[in-house]
């Protein structure tokens, strides 16, 4: 009888907690219900003239135009692919060469490489997914948006599956220095998140982290764009 109850037990809490039955998800079953979409963000400042934005229309207002990638050139299945993934790479049975925007790459900080799986392909509808949404695949990893040359301005929806209903996002600019950083609510089902940059460095990448290490962070509809503000030459009179 002792055996079956902790029997009983340990499958409860593998259903209760996803990360503990498996490391990706891409090994996950679809489960879940969606959470909602909140707003709320705790702004931090590093340093630099960043702007955080809480809603898209606003943030389109601003930056109108942008280019965008909503990964629907990939097939809608739940996939793992090598880490990072942009405009020249592919992954067998989810996206081809060119299906990436260029200018945007998709990396991982602890899984990227050749074999690893790094990242996945999270298909419209599984665990209240509204599309195709695209990041990191191990649930102890951090997704990360790079932008190549840097931009004055992103603007994307972040999902959250299994986890936090929060992330920190760290902002770097084009020389990597970090420059601010964010606490953002988080979904399955999506939440938006701007920043634009006054700073000449710009806005070179975002660094998507669930602090409790137990959720995959992925990536929808993501607008950048506009050049960084110029470096500003000052003459020097020698004598």
């Amino acid at each position: 009888m002792r055996v079956r109850l902790l029997w009983i037990t340990v499958c409860v809490l593998l259903v209760a907690m996803p990360g503990l039955a498996q490391d990706r998800m891409s090994d996950a079953s679809a489960s879940g219900v969606p959470i909602g979409r909140p707003e709320s963000q705790i702004v931090t400042q590093v340093g630099g003239p960043i702007t955080f934005w809480g809603d898209r229309p606003s943030f389109d207002a601003a930056f109108p135009g942008l280019p965008c990638e909503d990964w629907q050139d990939f097939s809608n299945v739940l996939l793992g692919c090598d880490a990072p993934a942009n405009n020249g790479t592919s992954c067998p049975g989810g996206y081809n060469a060119g299906d990436i925007l260029a200018g945007l790459e998709i990396d991982c900080t602890q899984n990227s490489g050749p074999g690893l799986g790094g990242l996945v392909i999270v298909p419209a509808g599984f665990d209240g997914n509204p599309s195709i949404t695209f990041g990191s695949n191990f649930f102890v990893d951090n997704t990360i948006v790079n932008l190549n040359p840097a931009v004055e301005a992103i603007g994307l929806d972040i999902q959250c599956h299994f986890g936090s209903p929060s992330v920190n996002v760290d902002v770097f600019d084009g020389g990597g220095v970090l420059v601010a950083s964010t606490a953002s609510a988080c979904a399955n089902a999506g939440t938006f998140l701007g920043i634009s940059s006054n700073a000449p460095g710009g806005v070179g990448s975002i660094v998507i982290n669930d602090p409790s290490g137990v959720s995959v962070e992925t990536t929808d509809d993501v607008c950048f764009g506009g050049d960084p503000v110029p470096v500003t030459l000052q003459s020097i009179d020698v004598n």
